[in-house]
């Protein structure tokens, strides 16, 4: 414990009295008398700007007519006379002009209109041709020399003037600090510090005292809040043993600490195999590689965005985090999962771990798959049953008949032969009138325009069959242009519903890039708008039915698409209800009131975009999809 205290009380308090007292010497009082000085040559260049905007007021009356030049400068030398500044208020202004010639002085009287081109300061210096060349055309700047102090010509010090040239009138504008003023306020300062400094290091000794005093009893303490924490980790622990979600918990360094036996049920393995495990191995139970979860994120949150796009509906609130995703390792097909992961923290709000708990939605998920596919069934399933009965039928008799005629027109068969012979008929000549017509070709014509059809039909039984749930690359304009293909096909004479009657425009952008969608879903969104735009414009009536289709690129990376009919709208009140499961304007029997409710939640569930409708240009309603370009 001795040692402890040495290691970790004195050795920090020695290292911070020396750090403190070589940064006091070698930083803050360099610093000090640098910024000292700085801050006394920006005083008397702030001086020499107000006076040289005296001067620049009086050459604005010459300028204006409102004064001569002669009575300008005279003013001008009078007011700049009387400026005076400082402690004693005895520092001062002067001026000369480019010849050098003295203009004016306040305590070197004897110079003025002078000549002080060849005049030295006491060390031989030329001073007025140093304060020439610095501010010649309106320039400025700082000359250091040596003069005589204030008003008392017995003293002669160093000095540093600011200068500055007037142009308009030839005129060079001076005042200056002596080094002497500055260097005795560094020096008062400095003392100042220095007893700042010493008042410091007593303050310091006598707290490095009181910390090595209370060494013993803070090392005491620390090894009982180590204990507590263990017993609270084993608390912890125990209380989500019996949580009834999966739940598991790691250490900031991401190792477990914690795997319940929930956790052990959905996993298949148990609380020892997994405690202590490091960073991420417990990916490995739900995913065949390396891959982040929900608890990750905590560590991470620079990272959230990147990490997210692997969970469905993730959401953020605070620091918790939550999301769906697919686990395709655990069971024989995967399992779909709902987590909640949040940090932990000690008493002084740092965080020491985190949280996660999963719970298993796959029933959820298969519910909500089966009524997406019943409503697909009930949107066209009289369609699909309709087409079988009123256009297999005839379809086949179709085929099976003009194969027969096939027969009876190209093959020599007995009883061919006979018919034509008892008609007084030469086959061979029919066979040759047959094929001069070309009957043949025709017969195979209608054949392949019948096969045709009948994979058409097809083609709808099969779009009303299960598809596998598959993101894939697809083309939005194609995909809506073949639910259009489809939508056209619905025919109803009970409503006098015929979709192509209905004139369609569209206005797709050009290059729009491919989305990650499940195309037989948003296929069926698609569907079920079209169908009900026609519905509503066919219970309006009028032979001006419209429907308006727009694709195009939003900024964000989404893709906007819109189907808007000129039919008669939707009041606001029932478009805050539009989407609701089981609401429907329809008649009964025309409707179930679920298709836009569950396109709903295929486009913002199971796609992570947006479904809404507004009121149209023409008064109809305008149905509006945005869809992610990369939902993958």
């Amino acid at each position: 414990m001795k040692r402890n205290i040495i290691l970790h009380v004195i050795t920090p308090v020695a290292i911070s009295i020396l750090l403190f007292a070589g940064t006091f010497a070698l930083v803050v009082l360099p610093f000090v008398q640098n910024h000292l000085m700085d801050y006394k040559r920006d005083t008397i260049r702030e001086i020499a700007n107000v006076a040289w905007g005296v001067l620049n007021r009086y050459n604005e009356e010459v300028t204006s007519g409102r004064m001569t030049l002669a009575h300008a400068q005279e003013q001008a030398i009078i007011d700049i006379r009387n400026m005076r500044y400082g402690p004693n208020n005895k520092d001062y202004l002067w001026i000369n002009d480019t010849q050098p010639r003295m203009i004016m002085h306040p305590y070197r009287t004897d110079l003025e209109g002078k000549d002080v081109t060849n005049y030295p300061d006491p060390s031989g210096h030329l001073l007025f041709l140093d304060f020439v060349e610095t501010a010649r055309d309106g320039n400025e700047g700082y000359v250091n020399y040596v003069w005589q102090w204030q008003d008392d010509p017995s003293r002669v010090l160093p000095k540093v003037s600011f200068v500055k040239g007037f142009k308009p009138w030839g005129w060079i504008l001076g005042t200056g600090i002596y080094v002497k003023d500055v260097e005795h306020t560094i020096k008062s300062i400095t003392q100042q510090l220095v007893g700042i400094f010493m008042v410091i290091m007593a303050v310091i000794t006598a707290l490095s005292v009181y910390v090595i005093s209370q060494g013993i009893a803070i090392e005491n303490r620390r090894l009982e809040a180590e204990q507590a924490q263990i017993n609270s980790e084993r608390r912890l622990s125990d209380i989500i043993s019996f949580l009834p979600d999966a739940t598991f918990v790691v250490d900031k360094n991401k190792r477990v600490i914690a795997w319940n036996r929930a956790m052990e049920q959905i996993t298949g393995l148990k609380e020892k195999e997994m405690i202590g495990r490091e960073s991420m191995a417990y990916t490995k139970v739900f995913f065949p590689r390396r891959r982040r979860l929900l608890i990750d994120l905590i560590f991470a949150p620079d990272k959230i965005v990147e990490y997210a796009k692997d969970y469905v509906r993730f959401h953020q609130e605070g620091q918790t985090v939550s999301g769906e995703i697919f686990a395709p390792q655990l069971g024989k097909e995967g399992r779909f999962l709902f987590s909640v992961a949040c940090p932990l923290y000690d008493e002084k709000e740092n965080i020491i771990g985190a949280i996660e708990s999963i719970r298993d939605i796959t029933e959820r998920v298969k519910i909500q798959e089966r009524l997406i596919q019943s409503e697909k069934m009930l949107s066209i399933g009289g369609l699909a049953a309709g087409m079988a009965h009123e256009i297999n039928n005839p379809l086949a008799g179709v085929i099976h008949n003009a194969e027969l005629v096939q027969m009876r027109i190209a093959k020599e068969s007995q009883k061919n032969l006979k018919t034509a012979a008892e008609l007084d008929l030469s086959f061979p000549t029919l066979l040759e009138y047959v094929t001069a017509r070309k009957i043949p070709g025709l017969l195979d014509n209608v054949l392949s325009s019948a096969k045709r059809a009948a994979q058409i039909v097809d083609n709808m039984l099969g779009f009303a069959r299960k598809s596998k749930a598959v993101m894939e690359k697809v083309s939005l304009p194609v995909l809506l242009d073949d639910a259009l293909e489809l939508a056209k096909t619905n025919f109803n004479i009970k409503k006098r519903f015929d979709f192509k009657k209905i004139e369609v425009v569209k206005q797709y952008e050009s290059d729009i890039p491919e989305v990650h969608c499940e195309s037989g879903k948003i296929q069926q969104v698609f569907l079920n708008i079209l169908q009900n735009a026609a519905y509503a414009m066919t219970q309006m009536g009028g032979d001006a039915q419209r429907l308006t289709l727009r694709i195009s690129r939003e900024t964000g990376e989404f893709v906007r698409i819109e189907i808007e009919d000129n039919g008669p709208g939707i009041p606001e009140e029932m478009r805050q209800r539009i989407f609701e499961p089981f609401f429907t304007t329809k008649e009964v029997g025309d409707g179930t009131g679920l298709g836009l409710s569950i396109s709903y939640f295929i486009v913002s569930e199971n796609h992570g975009g947006t479904l809404e409708v507004i009121a149209g240009k023409d008064g109809g309603s305008n149905f509006v999809i945005r869809l992610p370009l990369t939902n993958e």
